[in-house]
């Protein structure tokens, strides 16, 4: 049954300072007047992997133009343009605040691959699905209530207001996203078509970085011999030779 965000908060305050079990009493459905959060799984300890939540809004609130959910792949692009844009939100209010993993908020960081993520979900086209980790603040073995309430009260659903509502967004960078991923998928078509492996783009930067997926910009950028090249009539970028 879903119940207020105030009765969560109010909950949160009632227990700060008891035993950290206190937070099992969390677990449960709650609602603002435009998203859901539910808390499915509560740690057992500061230490131990963190309590997990889902975030819901519906489509009638989140407004993403319909045009990106008539395919599942517009939607697989979408979906993982919210994953990344959620990554990028959660890392701004995650810190240390407290015992263990007290205070993290946590969504794992997509790659350069546009993928199809299980962070962010829209299986019935009508409620988007955001998947979060909180570390849930102790003080010691203690409940942290007012940090807590802070945390998922507050700061969570603005990072949600902020990456889940499409008026919040930039919206060319979602078309360029959807574009990038066209793009793509059109190489894929013509080399499964031409018979041919892979596609090089002159001028990519194909090392990268140990520490991460980006490219490596002290590496030299891949120059195409003339006798080799080809050129592809991409739909959103045009002519791409390589």
């Amino acid at each position: 049954m879903l119940k207020p965000l105030s009765d969560l908060h109010r909950k949160l305050i009632t227990i700060d300072g008891e035993q950290y079990p206190a937070y099992k009493e969390i677990r449960g459905e709650y609602e603002t007047a435009k998203l859901q959060i539910i808390v499915d799984h509560v740690q057992n300890d500061p230490f131990t992997a963190s309590t997990r939540l889902r975030i819901l809004v519906d489509q009638k609130w989140a407004k993403f133009p319909e045009k990106y959910l008539e395919s599942r792949k517009n939607k697989l692009a979408l979906r993982d343009f919210i994953a990344r844009q959620l990554a990028y939100e959660v890392e701004k209010f995650s810190k240390t605040r407290g015992t263990g993993r007290s205070g993290e908020i946590h969504l794992p960081e997509p790659g350069q691959e546009i993928l199809d993520r299980s962070s962010v979900l829209c299986a019935d086209d009508r409620t988007w699905e955001a998947r979060i980790f909180v570390g849930l603040p102790a003080s010691g073995k203690h409940v942290i209530g007012h940090i807590a309430a802070e945390i998922l009260c507050n700061e969570i659903p603005r990072i949600a207001e902020k990456c889940m509502f499409y008026e919040n967004l930039n919206s060319r960078s979602v078309v360029k996203h959807m574009e990038l991923y066209e793009d793509a998928q059109f190489i894929r078509s013509w080399l499964e078509k031409n018979n041919m492996v892979a596609f090089i783009a002159e001028n990519a930067v194909l090392p990268r970085n140990l520490a991460n997926d980006k490219p490596n910009n002290s590496a030299s950028p891949f120059i195409c011999e003339n006798n080799l090249y080809t050129t592809l009539p991409l739909p959103n970028r045009g002519e791409i030779r390589g």
